[in-house]
C-alpha cells in the first residue's frame, strides 16, 4: 500500500505543476499538449516503480540461493566427522610443526586444521556472504528479513572461527589454568564448534532456510 500511496502522490504533484502553469483562457491544444505532457510523466514514474522492483526481485532471488549455499556452508563447518584427507597440503608442515611442538595433542590439531582447511575451501562461498549481506542492506535496508538472515550467517560464521581460537588457546594454556574453567571453556566452544541435530545454531539455519522457502514463493508487486 506505501508504494500505492506514493504513485498517487506523485501523479497529483505532477498534475498540480502541469496543470498550475496553465492559464484558464488557454487553447483547446494547450490543455492537450499539456495533458499530453503529464500521460507521458506518468508512464516514466511507472516505468520507474517497476523498474526498481524488478531490481529488487532479481536482488531477492540471487539472495535466496546465495542463502541456502551459505547456510550449508555453516553446517559443513560444523561437520562433526572430518578425515585426515579433508586437511589442505599447505597446512600439513605447519600441523607436523604443532604434533613436534607437543602443546596440543595429535586429536586437536586434527580438529583445528580440518577446520582451517575447510574454510580455504569455502573461501568464495563466505565473500559471497559478505557481498550479499552489503548489497541486501543497500537494497532493502536494515530490517528486511533477507539482510537479518545473511546478518546472522556472518555472525555464525565469525561465532565459529572464534570458537576454535578459544578452543586452541584453552588446550594450549590448560596446564596453567584451572582444570574446572579449562573444561568450561572447551565445552562452551565445542557447542558452537560441531553442529548437533536441534542446537541452536542447527534450529537457527533451518528456521532461516523455511522462511527463505516461503519467501520464495511471493513475487513482489508493484501495489
Amino acid at each position: 500500500m506505501y508504494k500505492f500511496y506514493s504513485i498517487i502522490s506523485t501523479t497529483l504533484i505532477v498534475l498540480i505543476i502541469v496543470l498550475g502553469g496553465i492559464k484558464f483562457d488557454s487553447s483547446v491544444s494547450e490543455w492537450l499538449s499539456s495533458l499530453s505532457t503529464f500521460a507521458t510523466l506518468m508512464v516514466a514514474v511507472y516505468a520507474l516503480f517497476q523498474w526498481k522492483e524488478q531490481k529488487q526481485y532479481d536482488v531477492q532471488v540471487e539472495a535466496l540461493s546465495v542463502l541456502r549455499v551459505s547456510a550449508d556452508v555453516v553446517r559443513n563447518l560444523r561437520n562433526p566427522i572430518s578425515s585426515s584427507g579433508e586437511i589442505n597440503e599447505k597446512f600439513f608442515n605447519a600441523m607436523n610443526t604443532e604434533l613436534e611442538q607437543g602443546k596440543m595433542s595429535q586429536n586437536v590439531i586434527h580438529e583445528i586444521y580440518v577446520f582451517q582447511s575447510r574454510m580455504l575451501r569455502h573461501e568464495e562461498d563466505l565473500k559471497r556472504v559478505y557481498q550479499m549481506k552489503e548489497r541486501l542492506w543497500a537494497t532493502f535496508g536494515d530490517n528486511h528479513y533477507l539482510t537479518n538472515s545473511f546478518e546472522t550467517i556472518a555472525k555464525r560464521i565469525k561465532d565459529i572461527n572464534n570458537a576454535y581460537h578459544k578452543y586452541a588457546i584453552a588446550n594450549q594454556m590448560k596446564d596453567n589454568l584451572d582444570k574446572d574453567m579449562v573444561r568450561t571453556e572447551l565445552a562452551n566452544a565445542r557447542k558452537i564448534m560441531y553442529g548437533m541435530s536441534g542446537d541452536e545454531i542447527s534450529k537457527e539455519l533451518d528456521d532461516i532456510i523455511s522462511k527463505a522457502d516461503s519467501l520464495k514463493k511471493r513475487k513482489p508487486t508493484l501495489f
